[in-house]
């Protein structure tokens, strides 16, 4: 699955469930902005992403640890990224 994908079908669903419309929209911007700042791969700016929803207090404190921990397992597993060698030219 592709990062946009697993935000909008996934992270974003769980999270306005639970959080409602306006806390769901401040954890996306934090973590769009961790995101974006993360030099790296795709893999590794998805990471970010998903670190800082999972390590905002407000998160831990309406999930717990252990469910935070669990999502966000969950959560990285959803992206995996392919590494396809470019065809010589």
């Amino acid at each position: 699955m592709d990062t946009e994908t697993a935000i909008e079908t996934k992270i974003k669903p769980q999270l306005l469930d639970a959080f409602g419309q306006r806390v769901t929209n401040s954890l996306l911007t934090l973590a769009t902005l961790a995101y974006v700042i993360t030099n790296g791969n795709e893999r590794a700016r998805y990471k970010a992403f998903v670190h800082s929803i999972c390590s905002d207090e407000r998160v831990i404190s309406k999930w717990g640890t252990e469910v935070t921990a669990r999502r966000r397992e969950e959560w990285e597993a959803l992206v995996t990224v392919v590494y396809v060698k470019p065809s010589p030219c």
